[in-house]
């Protein structure tokens, strides 16, 4: 069953937030909630959200500042004089449903937020892109290529591929459909 928008919460990882039973299947992310978000948190790292159904923890994502090499990314014009060696972006660094949520929504609806934020970003300071360093598997970059838009760029390695989405592409190809008041009154 699909879990609407309207039925989620979203709330900003705190001190004293309760993470222990939360399982996406990647030992590695469920690590990153339970031993790591908090401390990212506080030393400004990375700022961690939380989505709730109800009262169960189904899903969170991390976003940090980010950069990426200007000619890994269109230019945005020719009038610019001085080309920037580096574009600003929003790094999507962790994202994941629990597992029994899984395949009802959520990751899609957790992305919709993501990119409200990242455009809200774009209206108070620069921001061109989103950069994720996915899971390299093909149900990991299917997702974010179907429901983002995004493109593979750079060397990865093993375990991850980098993809960006260009913030305004997005927005002319209605990938981005959501503006963050859609979501405020959930905190």
């Amino acid at each position: 069953m699909k879990i609407p928008f309207s039925e989620l919460k979203f709330k900003i990882l705190d001190e004293s937030t309760e993470l222990s039973s939360f399982e996406c299947g990647d030992s590695n992310i469920d690590d990153f909630l339970k031993n790591d978000a908090k401390s990212y948190q506080k030393d400004r790292l990375a700022t961690t959200y939380l989505v709730y159904y109800g009262d169960q923890l189904v899903g969170f994502f991390s976003l940090a500042a980010g950069c990426i090499i200007a000619t890994a990314v269109e230019s945005p014009t020719d009038r610019l004089g001085n080309q920037p060696k580096k574009y600003p972006a929003l790094r999507l660094a962790q994202l994941a449903t629990s597992n029994e949520f899984q395949s009802r929504d959520i990751g899609q609806h957790m992305l919709r937020v993501v990119f409200a934020i990242a455009l809200d970003l774009c209206r108070k300071i620069g921001c061109r892109v989103i950069i994720v360093d996915a899971k390299n598997n093909d149900r990991t970059i299917n997702f974010y290529q179907k429901y983002g838009n995004f493109k593979k760029f750079g060397k990865g390695n093993d375990d991850t591929v980098p993809l960006m989405m260009v913030l305004n592409k997005a927005d002319k190809n209605g990938a981005v459909n959501l503006e963050l008041e859609d979501f405020s009154n959930k905190k």
